[in-house]
């Protein structure tokens, strides 16, 4: 009975919830009619959220209020059966017959009261329900009858009983579920997942991770759904570290939605208390191009009971643009329309598509090497990472102009807008010029070099002939 009456007065389940700091203390009448008294220490929670508790008698007692015996039995007269873990003798005076600790029951003991309550509802009405305070650090349950008592929270379950004193204390050590949702732009294995916003090019991936926090009392369905931005190709496959799809969780993608579903059925019971990782890749399509600086912003969210928990992370693409000119940048330049390049990464081509609405490039596999200035002499190239090393190499020159030798290196622009544009002369704009004449080769032959060659040999011939004579003629 001693042990019976100390298990049952320290049983707490941790469950795991997520909160801030409170302060201050709030005491609630059950109504229940008795003298006995429950405190809940709350958990910290962040964010700021009211976990709902419910309280059922599970048994009577009877103290003296005095000494330490308790005596426990069934709610009813009529009910006969107790949990699993628990006896019940002919008098319907209840005993612990299970294998928990002295001052701990077990998981088996705790889940037989659920089933328990769940399986004879009708006795166990809800002695009182309600939310608790996130200003508060402690709830306390009033006027309730002597009895061992089970107390739910909608992350959980915790389980105490009221004392001779008579009061007793629950310490709630539970936890929210949390998830964080970190990201990068490398496939790498080395490269570590993080926060920060990743910097992409169209025909890129992104790689996700999302690291789930699983409660301690998990006993309901945990959801995941993650909504891609349009842009962001949805993935065909989501791998996990934890059990076996569909077994232990479920994966869906329907459209630019993925949703996952930690089973409470699980049958990976380590699971509970611990961090699980999803991860998937997503394809950076032309579409994010459309996208403000604001939408590009990739959330999920976390629904376990009453409890939402959101994360999200964030992309950037850039842009560059060129003018082509002949003349004076300063003073009316002449645009210069059908100048061709190539755009260069790393001294490597990189093929482009054109938007014939929006008048832009972009990078594209499938595309071709060639981009074209427009009829007022202009390049606009959108969906651009932010390498330093994209350069324009012109290929073409309009008709009357010299052909640059050297590539172009060109000035990135963060994309913020959903839009780029092109200002001749500014510092986020290169100024290509063209310079009008040719140079044209010769035939190859030595032109009049020849006949200064042969005259000056003929001069000298002449001078030596001449001396000669005078010297012949002094004789």
């Amino acid at each position: 009975m001693k042990n019976f009456k100390r298990i049952l007065s320290f049983a707490i389940v941790a469950i795991m919830m997520l909160g801030i700091m409170s302060i201050g203390m709030l005491a609630v009448d059950t109504g229940d009619g008795g003298a006995a008294t429950i405190t809940i220490d709350l958990p910290v929670q962040e964010p700021q959220v009211s976990p709902i508790y419910s309280i059922y008698r599970v048994f009577n007692a009877t103290s003296d209020g005095v000494t330490e015996n308790i005596s426990y039995t069934t709610v009813s007269d009529q009910l006969t059966t107790v949990p699993v873990g628990f006896s019940r003798d002919a008098a319907g005076n209840v005993t612990y017959v299970g294998s928990g600790t002295e001052n701990q029951l077990t998981a088996d003991d705790i889940a037989a009261i659920k089933a328990y309550i769940e399986n004879n509802s009708d006795y166990f009405p809800v002695i009182w329900s309600g939310a608790a305070n996130p200003d508060e650090t402690t709830l306390v349950l009033e006027n309730l009858k002597y009895g061992y008592y089970y107390i739910t929270t909608t992350t959980g379950s915790i389980v105490t009983v009221t004392s001779t004193n008579p009061t007793a204390i629950v310490e709630d050590k539970n936890v929210f579920p949390s998830i964080d949702k970190k990201q990068k732009d490398d496939p790498d294995d080395t490269v570590i997942y993080a926060d920060d916003a990743v910097n992409v090019a169209v025909g890129d991936k992104i790689y996700y991770q999302l690291t789930v926090t699983v409660p301690t009392g998990f006993d309901k369905d945990i959801t995941i759904i993650d909504i891609l931005p349009d842009g962001l190709k949805a993935p065909t496959t989501v791998a996990s570290d934890i059990g076996a799809i569909d077994t232990d969780y479920t994966v869906s993608v329907t459209g630019q939605t993925v949703a996952i579903v930690i089973k409470k059925e699980t049958t990976d019971t380590g699971l509970r208390g611990k961090t699980v990782n999803f991860t998937y890749s997503a394809d950076v399509e032309v579409g994010i191009l459309l996208l403000t600086d604001e939408n590009k912003k990739n959330a999920v969210s976390l629904v376990y009971s009453n409890f939402t928990q959101n994360d999200a992370v964030s992309f950037n693409t850039y842009d560059a643009g060129a003018y082509k000119y002949a003349g004076d940048i300063n003073a009316n330049p002449t645009s210069l329309a059908g100048a061709q390049f190539e755009l260069q990464l790393d001294n490597t081509v990189v093929k482009v598509s054109y938007d014939e609405t929006n008048k832009y490039y972009y990078p594209d596999a499938a595309g071709t090497a060639v981009i074209t200035s427009d009829a007022e002499g202009k390049i606009v190239i959108r969906g651009l990472d932010n390498k330093t090393t994209y350069s324009l190499k012109e290929t073409v020159a309009p008709g009357g102009y010299n052909l640059p030798t050297d590539p172009f290196v060109l000035v990135l622009e963060k994309d913020s807008s959903g839009e780029a544009s092109i200002t001749p002369g500014t510092a986020a704009t290169i100024n290509i010029q063209n310079v009008a004449g040719t140079i044209l080769p010769s035939t190859g032959g030595i032109g009049t070099t020849i006949f200064y060659i042969v005259g000056s040999i003929l001069v000298v011939g002449a001078g030596i002939v001449l001396i000669t004579k005078k010297r012949m003629s002094a004789k």
